[in-house]
């Protein structure tokens, strides 16, 4: 009978253990469900808080860009009108015919912009700028077409052709469509000819 009591002490001892690690199991797997869950609440948070960042920043921009436009604007409204007295057509007579053209403050502004870094363009050609941007539908050499181009610039650089540096020449042209009153500037690049001493050739 002692033998049977201390078998059955045994066994409760064992069942206590195992219960004991059961339990210690159990509250083990529901502290590391509980750090997860506070893991993903961090990650959560740290999102939210970036995507906060991210649309102040971009509001930030949007403002930034918002006070340039207004800055620009305002600017351009207080810089006079420009006044030019071109020629825009040709007499009964033959003599040119010269009108005074207004620009208007914000046009006044795009034409000086155009004009401070043009290095090939003359002052006749100004004058035709000038006066199909102020409204002049006079086409100055219609035997050309509705659209007449001028050189504002001309710079020379280096490019890559066919994976070799090439000399190339850079213009920007002012192009005036007199049928439709458009204007758009572009870029035209042409290879530089090289004489044999590797030389440009004008």
């Amino acid at each position: 009978q002692q033998q049977e009591q201390q078998q059955q002490q045994q066994q409760q001892q064992q069942q206590q253990q195992q219960k004991q690690q059961l339990l210690q199991q159990q509250q083990h797997q529901q502290k590391q469900q509980l750090l997860q869950q506070q893991q993903r609440l961090l990650q959560a948070q740290q999102k939210q808080q970036l995507f906060q960042q991210h649309a102040q920043h971009k509001q930030q921009i949007l403002l930034a860009q918002q006070q340039q436009i207004r800055q620009q604007a305002a600017s351009a409204a207080s810089q006079p009108s420009l006044r030019l007295p071109v020629q825009v057509s040709t007499g009964a007579d033959g003599r040119p015919v010269k009108k005074t053209l207004s620009l208007t403050a914000e046009q006044a502004m795009q034409a000086r912009e155009m004009f401070k870094d043009a290095n090939r363009i003359t002052a006749r050609d100004k004058q035709l700028i000038v006066a199909f941007m102020a409204g002049s539908r006079e086409n100055p050499f219609p035997d050309r077409g509705p659209k007449q181009m001028i050189v504002l610039s001309q710079t020379d650089s280096v490019d890559t052709v066919h994976g070799k540096p090439t000399n190339v020449s850079v213009e920007i042209v002012f192009e005036m469509n007199y049928d439709s009153g458009q204007w758009r500037r572009l870029q035209r690049k042409k290879m530089v000819a090289q004489n044999p001493t590797g030389t440009a050739r004008p």
